[in-house]
């Protein structure tokens, strides 16, 4: 698979993921015209882009039944890498594949990257942390168990959930957090955006009493 059709692959991920709203958010007035333009972006034929969005289809809420086998390889890897990156953020990393002529020359470029490397990894060169540390699907099934459990039961505490959703960037990018244009890097300056997040000296990252402080106060308002 060549580099450029890596990127098609991660961007057919979000076409699929979000649907109609994946290409108005892009500036396309139908999927058709999309997927024209960014293969001529990316060189690669529209129907490439087609079929990767098809395999991405059964696992996500549309209308399309797309292909019914179960992912495999790159595929699999790109699912289980972006599964839990919110839309937002989803739509950032394929805007600038799509509109920064210097992408390939990036940091997040190279960790895109890496989730392609099996075999540089076999043949013993390093590779760098992907972008960001993500739940697998294994994680995220835990998690939706958790969630219906206690939804249905009550427990193991009485309150309100709160689904704090995060992604945390390699070490990389803390010890060099500046592009050479002199711009913070995207997964950087995001996670410097989330007051939700702290990371101390030591690299570890805990929760902040934000979402909780705010959660209380609409909680609070309502008891009024």
């Amino acid at each position: 698979m060549t580099r450029n059709n890596q990127l098609a692959l991660l961007i057919s991920y979000y076409l699929s993921r979000c649907d109609k709203d994946a290409y108005k958010n892009l500036g396309y007035s139908s999927f058709s015209q999309a997927v024209n333009d960014i293969g001529k972006i990316l060189n690669v034929k529209s129907n490439t882009l087609r079929n990767m969005r098809d395999e991405f289809d059964p696992y996500h809420n549309n209308q399309r039944i797309g292909w019914k086998r179960d992912l495999a390889g790159s595929r699999l890897k790109v699912l289980n890498a972006f599964q839990d990156t919110d839309d937002d953020t989803l739509l950032e990393i394929v805007k600038e594949i799509l509109t920064n002529k210097e992408f390939k020359n990036t940091e997040e470029y190279n960790d895109i990257q890496t989730l392609f490397q099996d075999k540089l990894k076999e043949a013993g060169r390093k590779t760098r942390a992907p972008v960001f540390i993500l739940r697998g699907p294994t994680g995220k099934a835990a998690e939706n168990f958790f969630m219906e459990y206690f939804k249905n039961n009550g427990k193991p505490v009485e309150g309100e959930l709160i689904d704090i959703k995060y992604e945390v960037p390699s070490d990389d990018y803390f010890k060099n957090p500046r592009k050479k244009d002199g711009d913070y890097k995207l997964p950087y300056l995001r996670f410097t955006r989330n007051k939700e997040l702290q990371r101390f000296p030591n690299g570890f990252v805990v929760f902040t009493p934000y979402a909780f402080i705010n959660k209380k106060k609409e909680i609070d308002k309502i008891l009024k």
